[in-house]
Order: structure tokens, then sequence, then C-alpha cells
């Protein structure tokens, strides 16, 4: 590959070695590996930024990561009455034990029913990969986001009453006395389904999908602790281990 790998994206393209924004203009910053730039510009991202991605994109290699928090936008506050689902053997034949955690006491949904919930989720950038497909020699590639932590932070900060779950809370219209925290366990499955219905729908218009990579996961499945930054987003650590993975991904095409 002669020109760099573009990527671009929203929050998790921090941990990849490039600022989310440096001004409002879409600009391209080389990263410290030869081999990548990143294009950062407004945050949130507007239509000059992706406008400008279709414009450079012509005969590059262009790696999108997209959103990537639905789990927890969608699924970190439940209210009641809760639920359960199973997750599919094409995803569960890895992490097998947690279908095996399923309770029982709540209503079991259908597994479908998650994929249709991030659906909508997916529609700009849907436009995007079908514009970008038809740029020549462009092949756009939708990378995996980061799975979430096992650990207590957000149970302890859920149980001391942070401030941040009030406005989070609001944020999504809920009144926060009368939700749950989901466990962590169902955050990692609902997180897993949304991983599927990222390549899911790559796949459906015919761009390529590139898992998160798995050396970062610890047995359970979750985010391993050296390479969390905050309760939702990866660090730069996990950011090496992730381009290294995408250029392993990549070789031969």
């Amino acid at each position: 590959m002669s020109q760099r790998i573009i990527i671009a994206g929203h929050s998790h393209t921090a941990a990849l070695g490039f600022p989310l924004s440096t001004g409002n203009l879409p600009t391209i910053i080389p990263l410290e590996r030869d081999d990548f730039e990143g294009l950062t510009g407004a945050w949130p991202r507007d239509e000059a930024y992706w406008e400008e991605l279709i414009r450079v994109a012509q005969n590059r290699t262009v790696i999108i990561s997209w959103n990537g928090n639905q789990h927890i936008s969608h699924f970190l506050l439940l209210s009641e009455p809760e639920f359960e689902f199973v997750l599919p053997k094409s995803i569960n034949n890895r992490y097998n034990h947690l279908n095996d955690r399923i309770d029982k006491s709540k209503k079991l949904v259908p597994f479908r029913m998650l994929l249709e919930n991030y659906r909508p989720s997916f529609s700009h950038q849907i436009e995007i990969l079908k514009r970008l497909l038809s740029v020549e020699g462009c092949k756009p590639i939708i990378i995996g986001t980061p799975p979430p932590r096992g650990d207590s932070t957000l149970e302890d900060a859920f149980d001391a009453k942070a401030s941040w779950f009030s406005e989070f809370a609001q944020l999504i219209n809920v009144d926060i006395g009368s939700v749950n925290l989901s466990s962590a366990t169902f955050r990692l499955k609902c997180w897993m389904a949304l991983q599927f219905a990222a390549e899911e729908v790559a796949s459906a218009i015919g761009a390529r999908f590139i898992p998160s990579v798995p050396a970062a996961q610890n047995q359970e499945g979750f985010l391993r602790s050296e390479y969390a930054h905050d309760f939702t987003h990866a660090n730069g650590l996990y950011g090496d281990l992730m381009l290294n993975f995408i250029k392993e991904q990549l070789q031969g095409i």
C-alpha cells in the first residue's frame, strides 16, 4: 500500500492515536506510525467531516470506527421488566459461559430484537459506506469497537450516586430512581450483539468488517484492565494493538 490508510469516525478513534478535534475544519493528521493517518474535525461530527472523507477516499483504504457505545446508551440503565437473550452459536462458541448465566427469572427476547434495536443507529453509516463504495479504488472497512470493562467501576459509581449518572439518565429521558443498573455480563452480551449488527450491516452492502482485536479481551470477554481508559473507551495501548491487528488483517489487499 503506497498511501497511508485513512482512519475516521467517532470517539473510539481517540485510542488510535489522533485527537477527535482540532477545530471545525476536517484535517488529515499523520499518525506516528508511517502507515496510518487520521481524519479529525468538528466534534460532534458534522456533514463537512464526512464529505471530506469521501473527497480524499479515491484509491485509498478507509477505516471507519462508527459510534460503538450503543450498548451503553441503550442498556446501561434498565426499567422493569428487565429481559434476557441468548447469543447465537456464531458468537457464543468462544464465550459459551455467557448463555449459561442467563437469568431465567427475566423475560427472554429474541436475539434479532437486539439487532433491530441497534439498526437505526447505522442508517447514516450505511449512506456513507455506499458513497465510499462508489468512489474509484476506495476500500471502506468498518472496525469493531472495544468491549466493555468487567470490573466494578460502574457499579461503584451507581451506588455512590455519582452526578454523571443522573445527567446520563436525563439525557436518555429516564428517572434515575426507577431504573436498575444492568449487570456487567449483560452489557458484554449487548456489546457482542452490537458487533454482530455492525458486521451484518457492513456485509450487506459489500464493505469489510474487522473486529475488535481479540487479544485485548480477557477470558470472560471483557476489556483487559490495562487497555481501559474510562468506563466505555479504550486507551492508547489498545490502539497500538488494534492498529497492528488491522495491518495483519489487511495483508495482501
